[in-house]
């Protein structure tokens, strides 16, 4: 089968690499890429003073094109910094974070699907285990709602949510739109306590506290 390659850099926003080779195995497109030597900077001091090892490669799912699988082989290197004098591993800053092995466009894909599909044909759609989409999406939830803003919040509820063996759970509600607040663990009063630091700083007025506790 003959292949029309495209250049896998602009369409997944993986920027300073280039193509070292491919591979094409049963409806799976695998690139091989690299960083651009003259590309390399230290993570530390970021400086372009360094000296890149390879030292082994490291394969990441890329966002599929149609039924057509794609990931990437990344030759990575160690760097040794001549300025500061830190040796580490090069940044590969088109991954959610340094362990995943998948890019940030997947993740964004995952999120975006799971507005119209479950869990599991998301993961068949982008190749991915049922737990890693749902790792993925309990991320973005978590990044999401770390910080809502309480400025106008002026009637919350609070209730204790029994979880079984691991306990309580404080469960803190905004009565007006029925939002989640605040979870905090146990049911005594010190796990209230970071939603309440949050409270003062905030500078809400609540009129209106709803309890329900044992």
């Amino acid at each position: 089968m003959r292949l029309c390659l495209i250049e896998p850099n602009l369409v997944r926003k993986i920027f300073q690499f280039f193509r070292a080779g491919y591979s094409y195995i049963e409806m799976h497109l695998i690139w091989t890429i690299k960083r651009n030597c003259e590309k390399f900077k230290c993570n530390s001091c970021m400086s372009p003073e360094v000296t890149a090892t390879p030292v082994g490669s490291r394969d990441v799912t890329g966002l599929p094109m149609g039924k057509l699988k794609m990931s990437f082989t990344i030759i990575v290197h160690r760097l040794k910094c001549h300025n500061c004098g830190a040796y580490r591993m090069e940044k590969l800053d088109f991954l959610p974070n340094q362990k995943s092995h998948f890019t940030k466009s997947v993740a964004c894909c995952a999120i975006d699907l799971r507005n119209e599909m479950t869990i599991k044909a998301v993961s068949e759609h982008l190749d991915l285990h049922w737990n890693t989409v749902k790792d993925i999406e309990k991320i973005y939830l978590k990044k999401k709602y770390s910080r809502i803003d309480l400025s106008e919040i002026t009637a919350i509820g609070i209730d204790e949510v029994y979880i079984g063996r691991k306990g309580f759970l404080t469960v803190v509600r905004d009565l007006t739109k029925g939002a989640v607040l605040f979870i905090g663990n146990g049911k005594s009063g010190d796990s209230l306590a970071p939603f309440a630091k949050r409270l003062k700083s905030s500078a809400c007025q609540i009129s209106t506290v709803a309890v329900d506790m044992g």
